[in-house]
Order: structure tokens, then sequence, then C-alpha cells
């Protein structure tokens, strides 16, 4: 498929807090800068935050939790060769969006995501940056920045609930319920911003209702899955 000729939908799923509206405008232009890929972008606004200066093609507002909002753009997906979910407290450090693609097709996996930095406020150890050319292959894969096709996308949905709106324990489990080959990009990184949520305790008891209907617990989730590395290769 040739550069020019690829649709790519980017979903921000929710922007959480006006402080990070400057972060969101950073990220968008980073991304435009790739001009000979056609980009959308679809953006749920939860807070009325003002969104002026962002040049975003799909707005939507409301109170919506963000795996619901994750299952309502299945209707969208289609239009488009390759989606990107992107979360609104993620900084772009380093991308290759072109390298991205090209791994993502040579190694067949159904989500690929850059690495993130280490002075990021949380991410499971084996998305550390590691500041090489290297690519590993994970059972666990947080959602920070992933990059999938719409068919993996609709694929990722089918395990979303509304009693697990936040999505807590989806992303070390699309591995065993799902089959999915996910990667890690370790030569592209982002930041995740720190920021006090106030809905952890909340997402956390969904989460374990969750998990109880496919005979998890958190502690073995924890144990099993989320620093657990199958492969790794150089590119």
């Amino acid at each position: 498929m040739e550069s020019n000729n690829i649709k790519i939908l980017i979903i921000i799923p929710g922007i959480t807090n006006d402080t990070f509206v400057m972060n969101i405008r950073k990220n968008i232009d980073i991304m435009k800068q790739y001009n000979k890929i056609n980009f959308d972008i679809y953006l749920y606004n939860h807070t009325n935050t003002i969104l002026s200066g962002l040049n975003i093609d799909i707005v939507e507002n409301g109170n919506l939790g963000l795996y619901n909002v994750l299952s309502k753009c299945q209707n969208i997906v289609d239009n488009y060769d390759y989606v990107i979910v992107m979360l609104d407290d993620v900084e772009i450090v380093k991308l290759d969006l072109y390298q991205i693609i090209k791994i993502y097709e040579q190694y067949n996996f159904d989500i690929l995501s850059p690495s993130v930095s280490f002075d990021s406020v949380w991410s499971h150890m084996n998305m550390k940056y590691l500041n090489k050319k290297q690519v590993n292959v994970v059972k666990c894969l947080e959602l920070f920045y992933y990059f999938m096709k719409p068919c993996v996308y609709k694929k990722w949905c089918s395990i979303m609930t509304d009693d697990n709106h936040y999505g807590w324990g989806i992303d070390c489990n699309m591995y065993t319920l799902l089959n999915f080959r996910l990667g890690i990009n370790h030569e592209n990184y982002i930041r995740h911003l720190k920021i006090n949520r106030n809905y952890y305790d909340v997402a956390e008891n969904q989460m374990i209702e969750w998990l109880k209907k496919h005979n998890k617990t958190n502690k073995t989730l924890l144990n099993d899955y989320c620093d657990d590395v199958i492969d790794s290769f150089l590119i």
C-alpha cells in the first residue's frame, strides 16, 4: 500500500482535563507532519473543555465511559486502513509512523504500541523505553497509544462491557481471550503525564468484577501477564 493512499483514524476517546488541550494539540501537529497519510481525528469531550485551536474532524460531547466511547466508534472505523487510539494524557516524544506501519505489517501484529518513557507516571515494566532498535512481543499491552486495523479494533471492542467502562484489565486479557499478537516498538516512545484521578477505586472494583467473569483475579492477572515478554527481535 502506497503511503499517500493510507487513511488513518485517530481516536482520542476522552479529554478529561483542560490542561491536556495543549498536549493534544502538540500530538496532532506531530501526526499531521506525515502529509502523505490522510488522517481523520475523532475526539470525545467529557468536560465541556473549549477546544479552540485543535484541528479535529469529529467532536462529540457527553459523559460516556472510556470503553463505551470506543465501542461507539466501531461504526466509523471501516472507512480507514488503520486506527490509532491515543489517550489525552499521553505525550508523543519520538515517533516514526512509517516504521510503525512497516513493523506492524511485516511481523503480523494485531496491536502495536510505542514504548513508554521511564519518567512516566505509570506503565508496566515491559513497556519501558529501551532506546534500541528492538521490538518485543508481549502478553500485556497497556492502553496509551494503540496502532491496529479496523477488524482488530472491532474484535478488541467485543470484550468491552458497560459495567467495566474504564476498561481496566482488558489490556492484560487480549492475549488470552482474543489470541492477539501484541508488540512494543522500543525505538519509538511516548510519555504518560502525571495527573490525579478520582476514579481509581471505582475502576479497580469494576475490573475485579469483570475479571471474575473470565475466572481471573487481580493477583493472577498481574503475576501471569503484566511483565511477560514472549519474544523480541532487532529491527
